[in-house]
């Protein structure tokens, strides 16, 4: 039999994003797409002995040709498929396995943590232009694809240690909604539906969809047990401000046609934000009277006093909040009171 190493990742190098997960530096992470070509991959265990055979799995769901690769310890992009023992990779819609029949996958040295990319394309790319800088293979991937084909691009990882390892457990985990992120222990490994083998022990898994609220959990994995974990996310709320006016109230109680009135106008921001720089008008028969209030706090409220005549008996008037939409709302249709 053919053998074909795997070179593992000792010190991986890590990209951080925002809130603290990272993702590996040369992985391109493009979430899967409705209806569209999807490719997952993974390994047949979390973590081998060096000597150990290793076998990958991938499904897609159309045809296409599958192009792997992975991170090697001096920061160097390794070719895994196809290679000069498998040059076929074009495969039909369904689950397959790598090495192919009378090949072998046999994990080498150093210790440390291997990360696999796979990618599906719909036409055939010149993966031997591949360069080995993670840090531009992102830019090269991309730019050997040939228009308009379709991609799609899945990732995993898997241990190498110097003793036998423990049996692994599972972990599942699915989200309302779908295609939601999937960080265990602040790496990303991918999206729900998620299915991965670990080493037993405790996992902190962080679920994270745009527009929604992140949901964090604690997992044990045990040797042999698939540990199912579901989540429904909550949608944001969104942090804007909300001007409503509160009251008005006028003085004289009674007054005559042609006498000047003094109106208290209380604006309240209900919203959660605070409110910038806004105008309030107070609008009769007549002309109007305008202030301007420079901030308003979530939850706080302001009174203006404005003055205008009476011009006919019995007279409406009617107070607006930020008449010249300077304020973004949560709501924009309660902004006057008369």
């Amino acid at each position: 039999m053919k053998k074909h190493g795997l070179s593992l990742l000792a010190a991986l190098v890590l990209a951080v994003l925002a809130f603290g997960q990272v993702e590996p530096l040369g992985i391109i992470v493009e979430p899967p797409e409705p209806d569209a070509l999807t490719v997952r991959v993974w390994t047949d265990r979390p973590v081998y002995q060096v000597g150990d055979a290793a076998r990958v799995h991938f499904e897609i769901n159309k045809p296409a040709f599958i192009y792997i690769w992975d991170i090697r310890p001096d920061s160097t992009v390794a070719r895994i498929f196809p290679n000069q023992f498998e040059t076929q990779n074009y495969f039909q819609a369904g689950q397959h396995v790598l090495p192919t029949p009378g090949m072998v996958y046999r994990v080498a040295p150093p210790l440390g943590t291997e990360w696999l990319q796979i990618m599906a394309v719909t036409q055939p790319i010149p993966y031997e232009q591949l360069g080995g800088d993670p840090a531009t293979l992102g830019a090269e991937v991309l730019g050997l694809i040939p228009e308009p084909a379709e991609r799609a691009f899945d990732f995993t990882n898997f241990e190498i240690v110097a003793a036998a390892p423990p049996p692994p457990g599972t972990l599942t985990v699915r989200s309302t909604p779908s295609l939601s992120q999937v960080y265990i222990n602040g790496v990303l490994r991918g999206w729900t539906p998620l299915t991965r083998d670990l080493t037993p022990g405790s996992y902190t898994v962080l679920v994270r969809k745009s527009g929604y609220q992140d949901e964090t959990r604690t997992v044990t994995i045990r040797s042999g047990v698939t540990q199912s974990l579901n989540v429904a996310l909550a949608p944001l709320v969104a942090q804007l401000p909300d001007l409503v006016v509160q009251s008005i109230s006028h003085a004289p109680a009674n007054p005559n046609i042609g006498q000047t009135v003094t109106f208290s106008v209380t604006i309240r921001n209900q919203g959660n934000a605070s409110a910038g720089t806004f105008w309030v008008r107070l609008q009769g028969n007549g002309p109007a009277d305008i202030r301007s209030i420079s901030s308003l706090a979530a939850g706080a409220s302001q009174t203006l006093s404005f003055s205008l005549p009476l011009t006919m008996s019995p007279e409406t008037f009617t107070a607006t909040a930020d008449v010249y939409n300077q304020v973004a709302e949560s709501n924009e249709a309660n902004n006057t009171r008369t």
